[in-house]
C-alpha cells in the first residue's frame, strides 16, 4: 500500500496527574523511540544491523524538522511494546487495537493501514477467504502481532502458532511444503522477494483492515495523516 503522506508539528507535551508541562528533549535525553525489529518493510533492522525501513525514514523527517534529539532502538515487538508500557522509551508507531488501548494513548491519525494475506505452498489445498475458513488449519503469526492477538481472541484457527522470527517461519514452511502464515501482506512481500521464493503463493484474506498510529504512555507526539494511493 502506498500512501502520501501529510504532517502537522505538534509540541510534545508530558501528562502529570495534576497539570500538563513542556517536555524538552535534549542531547542528553533524547526522545527514545522503540519499535519492533522485524516489521519489514516498515521497521527492521538491516544487513548491518541498522535501523532502516518506511517508518524510520518517517520519524527521522520529523525529528529532523522539529530539532529534536532522538536515539532509535529497535528490538523483539513484546519487548518494545513493554518498554513503552513502563515508560523506559518515549514513542512506538504501533497498531490501534484493543489489547494495546490500556497502556497507550494514540493520535487521531492514521500512519499506515495494513491488509492481511495468507502465505502457503503452492501445492497445498487451501480454501481460505475470509477469517472463519481458518478453522481447519494450523496457523503461523508473528508473534503478539496484530493477527496473532485476533486469531486468539476469536478462535478462528484450528492451532495458532506464534513465531519471534518470521524468516525461519518461512523456510519452515518452504522447507516441510506445508503450513499457513496470516501476517500483514506488505511483510510477507517483502519475504517473498527478499528470498525469492516461488514455492508459496500469497492470497488475501478478509480481516479486519488494521491501521497503525503514533502512540506514546504519556500523550500523543505527532499528528500525522494519510491519503491511501493504492493496496
Amino acid at each position: 500500500m502506498g500512501v502520501v503522506c501529510l504532517w502537522s508539528w505538534q509540541t510534545m507535551r508530558a501528562q502529570s496527574a495534576k497539570t500538563d508541562t513542556i517536555r524538552t528533549y535534549t542531547t542528553e535525553h533524547p526522545l527514545i523511540y522503540e519499535d519492533a525489529w522485524d516489521l519489514w518493510p516498515y521497521v527492521f533492522l538491516n544487513e548491518n544491523g541498522e535501523p532502516d525501513g518506511y517508518n524510520i525514514d518517517l520519524l527521522k523527517l520529523i525529528f529532523k524538522e522539529l530539532d529534536i534529539p532522538y536515539v532509535i532502538k529497535l528490538k523483539p515487538t513484546l519487548e518494545a511494546q513493554a518498554d513503552l508500557k513502563n515508560g523506559k522509551s518515549d514513542l512506538m508507531l504501533r497498531m490501534d487495537a484493543e489489547y494495546s488501548r490500556e497502556n497507550s494513548l494514540y493520535s487521531k491519525n492514521i500512519v499506515q493501514l495494513f491488509t492481511h494475506s495468507i502465505l502457503a505452498p503452492k501445492t497445498m489445498p487451501v480454501h481460505i477467504r475470509q477469517e472463519k475458513d481458518l478453522k481447519n488449519y494450523r496457523v503461523i503469526v508473528h508473534g503478539g502481532s496484530f493477527s496473532h492477538h485476533y486469531l486468539m481472541k476469536k478462535a478462528w484457527a484450528k492451532e495458532v502458532v506464534p513465531y519471534d522470527d518470521m524468516k525461519s517461519a518461512l523456510h519452515e514452511v518452504i522447507d516441510k511444503n506445508d503450513g499457513i502464515i496470516l501476517w500483514n501482506t506488505m511483510s510477507l512481500k517483502w519475504l517473498m522477494r527478499k528470498y525469492q521464493t516461488d514455492k508459496l503463493t500469497l492470497m488475501p484474506i478478509t480481516c479486519p483492515m488494521a491501521s497503525i498510529s503514533s502512540c506514546r504512555v504519556t500523550t500523543i507526539c505527532l499528528s500525522v495523516s494519510t491519503v491511501p494511493m493504492w493496496r
